[in-house]
């Protein structure tokens, strides 16, 4: 069990069980899978020579990002929060490790970092503290704009769709169409400077909601 690749195999067949029963609406179960998920980040952590500081540290990342998801889909907002800020804190605490011993993967922690951002403005929107969904909203899209100077504008492209997305339901919510027209046709527009992401699977998916969702505001002057 001390294996390195014993373990990390088990911790990735863990959280894809927790993963697919909190779709499942199964929380007793995620929550449970998640539990096991942690005792096994703490066995690594109990073997340093075999388990690097970037693995321990982004394995447990990995765990809160998805118990996150599980309190989200189950309308638990507050202990979704709970876990992205304690998320958030990991990843934070990754990038100059990252930035000295691994700048070609560093981008993996940047997009994690950008999607946290939009996590916690998602469930801030949610219980209605506007005024903080809109602080880790602008964060995610400055991150986005400049990180890109960095990795370039094809690497982003999807951190740019969850940051716009979320930016667009708070500018909705707050009755502010037009700045919430103004993000999607932007991100059309980004999505329009690199003409192969859309040909992707995922590009094509964004590149057609978000442009549903920008005729649906257009026309109605709303969207959840």
């Amino acid at each position: 069990m001390n294996d390195s690749h014993n373990l990390k195999s088990k911790l990735n067949t863990i959280l894809d069980s927790g993963k697919l029963y909190a779709k499942n609406r199964d929380f007793a179960k995620a929550k449970e899978q998640f539990d096991f998920a942690f005792d096994v980040v703490d066995q690594m952590t109990e073997n340093p020579d075999s388990y690097t500081e970037t693995i321990i540290l982004s394995s447990r990342s990995l765990v809160f990002s998805r118990l996150s998801l599980m309190y989200f889909l189950q309308g638990d907002y507050a202990a979704s929060l709970d876990a992205d800020f304690r998320d958030l804190e990991l990843l934070i605490q990754l990038e100059p490790i990252y930035r000295r011993l691994h700048p070609d993967q560093e981008i993996i922690n940047v997009q994690n970092l950008i999607m946290t951002y939009t996590c916690i403005a998602d469930c801030y929107n949610n219980i209605g503290d506007h005024e903080n969904a809109l602080k880790y909203a602008n964060e995610a899209i400055s991150r986005c704009k400049e990180e890109m100077y960095t990795w370039g504008l094809s690497a982003l492209t999807n951190s740019y769709y969850y940051s716009y997305l979320s930016m667009t339901r708070i500018c909705c919510g707050l009755g502010s169409t037009q700045k919430a027209l103004t993000y999607c046709r932007e991100y059309l527009t980004i999505c329009e400077l690199i003409p192969d992401y859309p040909d992707t699977k995922k590009g094509e998916i964004h590149y057609m909601k978000m442009k549903a969702i920008c005729n649906q505001i257009a026309e109605t002057g709303a969207y959840k």
